[in-house]
């Protein structure tokens, strides 16, 4: 199994609507963090006009928030754009601030977009920084607890900080197995 597809079933056994039975998980709404605090001068700061089928998969972190480029499918726009990169953070879709937004709604105003190009603003680097420049870090610092079930082994609990990469913590604490 691709690590991609076990990161993806951690993923979904961690969305509490799923856990509780409902068939579609639940679209947590939020209002994005405004982008004060980033200028259009700075040069990690780019914004990439994109064909709508943008090869982008976005990840999260561990509250399921602050989309990141997880990966870049080799024949999607944004690879052959060439200025997005893995890691690069999301800022902005279609001038709309995005910042600590929930995933499902980050994808859900990617998926209303019209037209045939999209307009994508990034951060590239450390979502610690981009989270200090926006303001972000004044927030209570908290920690995520993960209830992490393996088929045969008993169930752990993970206390992680606010933030965290999800593969990241899983692989450091070994908590999945690496798949080729």
């Amino acid at each position: 199994m691709p690590s991609s597809t076990l990161i993806t079933q951690v993923f979904l056994a961690l969305l509490p609507s799923l856990q509780h039975g409902r068939s579609r998980p639940v679209i947590v709404r939020r209002s994005p963090l405004p982008i004060a605090g980033l200028s259009k001068n700075d040069p990690r700061v780019f914004t990439a006009t994109l064909d709508r089928k943008t090869g982008i998969d976005f990840g999260c972190d561990l509250t399921l928030s602050w989309a990141y480029v997880l990966a870049l499918d080799p024949d999607g726009s944004a690879a052959r754009e060439g200025s997005v990169l893995k890691g690069d953070q999301l800022v902005a879709v279609a001038g709309a601030s995005v910042l600590g937004a929930p995933i499902g709604q980050v994808m859900e105003a990617l998926a209303a977009l019209e037209g045939a190009e999209v307009d994508l603003m990034f951060f590239r680097g450390p979502r610690t920084l981009l989270r200090e420049l926006t303001g972000a870090n004044t927030l209570e610092k908290t920690t995520v607890r993960i209830t992490v079930e393996e088929p045969g082994k008993a169930a752990r609990e993970l206390v992680v900080p606010y933030g965290a990469n999800l593969r990241d913590e899983l692989v450091s604490r070994s908590s999945i197995s690496h798949h080729a």
